[in-house]
């Protein structure tokens, strides 16, 4: 017989995925039945998520004051922030793209509270399709060219998803997100052979070596509304699954950490060494994320509760930053059609507010003080260091080695927009500089103020 009380605890530790789902079902019947009110469609899309992070306060408040609760708050901030600093995109795309945004939050989330491999896997493919429409919401020859190629990695990656999830069901007898108590079939290389190709669904997700390639194109292509939702969101609720499955698995595959500290090695090192070579500013940043996918790594392989907290404060500053920096860019995209690094010559100059507020963005992604990147860095090269003095791992001590010099590299091309406003000269005549937009000024600089103020008082946090 079911106990109501069971039910209505199990309804409330829910509560924030009902809501999202319950506002998809209004945004679709608006979509369908309404009169496609821009301004309309984004307030209802903000009432319901905002909605959302407020019951994931209540939920906590009752009893349910897990580590996944923390990040699906900044999950459901990252996807607040979208229709709030890009309201120019927002109104050149159709109402439709926030119904696809809620479906990207609901899918996202869904995946963070699942505890079986089936129920991630359905999650994951509601986030993934949503993310593809949004792509090439643009309809432009350039957009399907580019979510093309996002679409075609993103089926084969599903394929080996189901394909790997089939062995992993053969081995253990389970579908369920625990240890197993016995394996059917206990060589060691196939089982980690099958947890590799299941786990390629999320290695594109956080586009991480070897699935990095869909990213720059995407970038390119996509509404920078989305690529700033997009390079955000789903890493933070994809490296929680990741955290969450290599957690139960770990004893029974170990060979698994080592295979995925080689991908995040390389996944740093052919991010920042291509990044270096772009002239876009979205590509540099698109490399930019998949040499991120390896520092994002570390917190979840090193298994400690400071590694854990680094994690989390890692993610906050990387969310913060990079939705700084597309703010800015689709700023400079809309008013002054600046593409390419080059083109921000002379702009420390003409709009000084706005270029130092992108200095921090820049600086932050760095991992240069005084801003907030600094600290996550020292925090998630700490916690490594930490365990290489318990393990005495070679391949620890080469991931802290390969990291620390690849900082160093991701120097030259993130301060290379800094260097281009202020260090260098304009060609553009007077009569055609235009003045800085007051609103943008505004948001820009309360992320940036966040981003200094978590570098002077990270215990806040």
């Amino acid at each position: 017989m079911l106990n109501l009380q069971d039910f209505f605890h199990n309804y409330v530790s829910f509560l924030p995925e009902i809501i999202i789902g319950i506002g998809l079902l209004a945004s679709l019947m608006y979509n369908i039945f309404g009169k496609k009110n821009v301004i309309l469609a984004q307030v209802l899309y903000i009432f319901f998520v905002l909605a959302s992070l407020f019951s994931s306060f209540f939920v906590t408040k009752n009893g349910n004051n897990d580590m996944y609760i923390v990040f699906e708050r900044l999950l459901l901030l990252s996807a607040a922030l979208v229709p709030l600093f890009f309201s120019e995109q927002s109104k050149a795309n159709p109402p439709e793209w926030l119904f696809l945004l809620l479906s990207n939050v609901l899918g996202l989330q869904i995946m963070m509270r699942a505890q079986d491999f089936v129920s991630i896997f359905v999650a994951l493919e509601l986030s993934a399709i949503s993310f593809y429409i949004l792509v090439i919401i643009s309809w432009t020859k350039v957009s399907k060219e580019g979510a093309l190629k996002y679409l075609l990695l993103g089926i084969f990656a599903s394929a080996f998803m189901l394909y790997g999830l089939s062995w992993l069901y053969g081995f253990t007898g389970s579908l369920q997100l625990s240890a197993p108590k016995n394996l059917h079939f206990k060589n060691e290389f196939l089982l980690a052979l099958a947890f590799l190709m299941f786990l390629s669904g999320f290695l594109m997700k956080i586009s991480a070596f070897p699935w990095h390639i869909w990213a720059p194109d995407a970038y390119q292509v996509a509404p920078n509304s989305v690529v700033a939702f997009l390079s955000t969101a789903p890493k933070v609720s994809t490296i929680l699954v990741l955290l969450k499955i290599l957690m139960a698995y770990q004893e029974t595959i170990p060979s698994i950490r080592n295979i995925l500290i080689v991908i995040a090695i390389i996944s740093i090192t052919w991010g920042n060494l291509s990044a270096f070579w772009q002239k876009s500013t979205k590509r540099m940043l698109a490399y930019s994320a998949i040499a991120n996918a390896g520092y994002l790594l570390i917190g979840v392989l090193v298994h400690s509760s400071f590694a854990l907290q680094s994690l989390q404060f890692y993610l906050l500053v990387y969310v913060l930053s990079n939705f700084l920096a597309f703010l800015l860019l689709d700023f400079y995209e809309k008013k002054q059609q600046i593409y390419n690094i080059e083109d921000f010559k002379g702009l420390g100059e003409r709009h000084a507010l706005t270029m130092i507020a992108m200095l921090i963005a820049m600086i932050s992604l760095a991992g240069l003080p005084p801003t907030a990147g600094f600290t996550a860095k020292l925090f998630i090269f700490s916690a490594l260091w930490q365990n290489y003095q318990q393990s005495q791992s070679l391949w620890e001590i080469a991931w802290l080695f390969v990291g620390l010099l690849n900082t160093v590299i991701g120097l030259f091309y993130y301060l290379k927009i800094p260097y281009m406003a202020f260090l260098k000269k304009s060609a553009i005549p007077t009569e055609k500089k235009n003045t800085e937009n007051t609103s943008v000024i505004i948001f820009a600089w309360l992320l940036a103020a966040s981003i200094l103020f978590l570098f002077f008082y990270p215990s806040v946090f």
